[in-house]
């Protein structure tokens, strides 16, 4: 009977084949200064105040929020209320405070973060602040601890999504610890937002400090603009690969879309009778090819011709996505960090300062059932040529029919077999 099947796996020195799968990076710190606030919110509650607030917190609910179940935040928000004596934090003299309107506009522009306003009640804001305008009649004490709860509640989650991600990655099998990571979020409003002259700076410490995440964030603001302005036309499909010289009926479509998205300069000249695929026109596909990893050879292929119908929504919505997964990264690795590309099967080591020192191809899992899994861990060291032990399932299914077929398929296909307690059965020729 087979024990466990080993399979030498001959890796040439300019690949790597190590357990490793996704990335190691650096971590998080808030180091941000704090100053003490003078005074924390506004004056006392009434009796009937505070009843009105204790309830909201003991049941973890707030009908007047978008997402009116917080019971996952009330922890939080209940010890963010002690410190304060249950005081309003946000209203003072029945007014938001400054810090409440800085917090507030970025709330209503998570979407340039990569999040959705609306999950922050974006769109109820105005009609809340209304509320509390001078103009208007002396505003009640229910509108203000509204006001107050329904914004501590949404910074919360805001910023929680902002350093972690709006979603558990265990959920979607990605084995990362996301425990560490958290901050205790009633510590975190109180030392360093709600006494902040510049929130914006506070919060940019909470987000992942890569330059990847960053770049992301510049393109995403980008893509923004561009979506609004772009028309969304498709090119035409073509039966052949064009290639420079062609006539293409998309030539007019194509210069519009190259323009926009800066591969195209604005000074180029294209053929006036917008036919004919070539000059400055072949220049800026082999721009976009670049961008988008595909072969720089200015010819439009069928891989190319999908990568330029991809509406530029989507193209924000992969951004959106993109961010999500930068905030996963767990905070352990601060230094040096290995990424693999699975898509791409490629690894890329950076140094300190995020900086690829070295790069080579990789062997992943394929997409028909064999998936690398998607996880992150210190290395300690490097196999070269090491073996890899084949999963049982793949022994059951795959191997052990050939070898019931040919009890030499093992032979030529540099396998090793073991029994039960590893001790060598038989070992193919090399």
């Amino acid at each position: 009977m087979i024990g466990k099947l080993r399979m030498r796996m001959w890796v040439p020195r300019a690949q790597l084949c190590s357990g490793l799968c996704l990335a190691l990076f650096c971590g998080l710190r808030v180091t941000c200064a704090q100053t003490p606030p003078a005074s924390f919110g506004g004056a006392p509650l009434s009796s009937e105040g505070r009843v009105l607030l204790r309830a909201a917190i003991r049941n973890g609910r707030l009908s007047e929020l978008r997402w009116p179940d917080f019971s996952d935040y009330s922890s939080y928000v209940n010890k963010f209320y002690e410190f304060n004596g249950e005081s309003l934090w946000w209203v003072k003299g029945m007014q938001p405070t400054a810090q409440a309107r800085q917090a507030i506009t970025l709330l209503l522009q998570a979407d340039r973060k990569g999040l959705i306003p609306d999950d922050y009640d974006g769109s109820r804001w105005s009609g809340r602040l209304g509320k509390l305008k001078p103009a208007m009649q002396k505003a009640a004490e229910s509108d203000a601890v509204t006001f107050d709860l329904a914004l501590t509640v949404c910074m919360m989650r805001y910023i929680s999504d902002l350093h972690i991600g709006r979603v558990n990655p265990k959920r979607l099998a990605f084995a990362f610890e996301e425990d560490s990571k958290k901050y205790d979020l009633a510590e975190f409003l109180k030392d360093h937002v709600v006494s902040t002259n510049d929130l914006a700076a506070v919060l940019a410490q909470a987000e992942p400090p890569y330059p990847g995440y960053r770049r992301t964030v510049e393109a995403l603001q980008t893509y923004l603009e561009l979506a609004r302005k772009d028309d969304g036309e498709q090119l035409p499909l073509a039966k052949k690969v064009i290639i420079p010289g062609d006539p293409y009926p998309g030539v007019p479509r194509l210069t519009r879309l190259l323009r926009l998205t800066g591969d195209l300069s604005r000074g180029a000249t294209v053929p006036d009778d917008g036919m004919s695929y070539e000059g400055a026109l072949v220049d800026a596909v082999k721009s976009f090819q670049r961008r988008h990893g595909r072969d720089p050879n200015g010819r439009i292929d069928a891989e190319t011709l999908a990568d330029l119908n991809v509406p530029l929504s989507r193209r924000v919505e992969q951004m959106r996505l993109t961010l999500e997964r930068w905030r996963w990264m767990p905070d352990a690795y601060r230094k040096a960090p290995v990424v693999v590309n699975i898509p791409e099967f490629r690894l890329r080591a950076y140094d300190e300062t995020f900086h690829v020192a070295v790069t080579m191809k990789v062997v992943v899992g394929k997409s028909y059932g064999h998936q690398t899994p998607a996880f992150s861990d210190m290395m300690k060291y490097v196999v070269f040529r090491p073996y890899w032990e084949v999963p049982y399932s793949i022994t059951r299914n795959e191997l052990v029919p050939h070898m019931v077929r040919d009890p030499n398929y093992s032979s030529p296909k540099v396998f090793e077999i073991v029994d039960n307690r590893g001790t060598l059965v038989r070992c193919s020729a090399n």
